[in-house]
């Protein structure tokens, strides 16, 4: 009998179980203590409009995953993604 496969509503459940929704207090913890990735998900006009957090690397969601795969010809090298990653 063939396992069945997941939903997308599957999927995104499994994803929710695994994310931490930060306050800015606990961010500022974090940033603090060090060891955190911070990436900024939003588009080079929306950074110069309304700013962004010092330390943070801008990857845009839209070529996010091309710039992290080692096998993509936009991938960029010297993200540690084992360290604990923060998005926003």
């Amino acid at each position: 009998m063939a396992t069945p496969r997941k939903t997308v509503y599957d999927l995104v459940s499994e994803a929710k179980a695994r994310i931490d929704n930060l306050t800015v207090e606990q961010l500022r913890a974090e940033l603090e203590a060090g060891g955190v990735l911070l990436v900024d998900l939003r588009e080079a006009h929306e950074r110069e409009k309304l700013g962004w957090i010092r330390g943070s690397v801008h990857l845009p969601a839209g070529m996010l995953v091309f710039w992290l795969d080692p096998v993509s010809k936009h991938y960029i090298s010297g993200v540690d993604l084992e360290q604990r990653i923060v998005l926003h």
